[in-house]
């Protein structure tokens, strides 16, 4: 048995400020990359599990019915959990009217969850953590390969100061009975190998915003190879996307002008008068403008006129 393993994907149904190519066009040619994999192994069984963030917002009809074409058209099936881009909060029935939800009813995906597992074959159960859901615990059998499906803060190292996350090697350590642990929420990669199991987390699928990690991370997927028998892990591949250079589709215009604009905001702050006095009162307000503003006499009459006359309605 093969598992391709997958974890944020964030598919969209609009362009990202961040793009220059068209990205909407880009991730279904990376989901193509999957089926083409797959078709070139005809003799292989394959199940693909992704950890969650399956789209970018809950809700896109462009999106959705971009999906099921491309579910008819191949076939394709995803064994996932809910990130918290899928969702809204912990609202089912919001939940069943989302893209992931409306996937599930009619068969392209399995949702996952804590206590039922998925059964794979003979001996491998796949077991699933939506976002902000209680971690399960189960019974490891002897002979048989379970897998746990997570979207939840798993990472090797924190990514800023004071960043709330579980430590990837203990939370391995602490789950024992888990033969392979695939996360998705933090967008780094890492595979950690110890003893036969396994905790992996695959990075973004996309390379959405030009952050910094996004000019080095190479979008990729893990291919686990299983013995169904044996109930054991044979062997880990990274299968890399086929994609352009991040400099040659990622922008960040977007940003310095961001940043332009906050510096020119901060200088126009500085060069302010320090002195010029703003009082709680309105017409201490108007007076201190118009001394240091040097307003014209005739102007002055005029704002008097308009000031008399809104007294007078009061």
């Amino acid at each position: 048995m093969k598992l391709i393993c997958l974890s944020d994907m964030h598919l969209v149904g609009d362009n990202p400020i961040g793009r220059i190519d068209n990205l909407i066009v880009t991730q279904f040619i990376k989901l193509s990359q999957i089926v083409d994999f797959i078709k070139a192994h005809p003799n292989d069984v394959f199940h693909t599990l992704q950890a969650g963030d399956f789209t970018d917002k809950p809700r896109s009809w462009l999106l959705l019915s971009l999906l099921v074409s491309f579910f008819k058209r191949t076939k394709m099936h995803f064994f996932c959990v809910r990130g918290q881009h899928d969702s809204y909060m912990n609202n089912e029935d919001s939940n069943a009217k989302t893209i992931l939800g409306l996937l599930s009813k009619v068969g392209y995906v399995s949702i996952l969850n804590q206590t039922i597992p998925f059964i794979l074959g003979n001996k491998v159960h796949v077991y699933g953590t939506s976002y902000e859901k209680t971690f399960p615990k189960t019974i490891k059998e002897e002979g048989f390969y379970n897998i746990l499906v997570i979207h939840a803060p798993i990472a090797q190292k924190p990514l800023f100061e004071g960043h709330v996350h579980f430590d990837a090697y203990k939370f391995l350590k602490e789950y024992i009975e888990f033969d392979l642990i695939l996360c998705g929420d933090i967008h780094r990669e890492f595979c950690i190998v110890d003893h036969g199991r396994v905790i992996l987390n695959t990075g973004p699928m996309l390379r959405k915003d030009a952050e910094e990690y996004s000019f080095t991370h190479e979008p990729k997927f893990y291919l686990l190879h299983i013995d169904e028998d044996k109930g054991k892990l044979l062997n880990i591949d990274t299968i890399k996307f086929m994609c352009s250079p991040a400099e040659e589709i990622l922008s960040r215009k977007h940003i310095e002008n961001k940043i332009e604009a906050e510096t020119i905001l901060s200088s126009f702050i500085a060069t302010m008068k320090s002195d010029f006095k703003v009082e709680a009162n309105f017409d201490a307000n108007l007076a201190n403008f118009i001394r240091e503003n040097k307003i014209n006499d005739d102007v002055i009459r005029i704002i008097g006129q308009i000031k008399d006359s809104c007294e007078r309605r009061e």
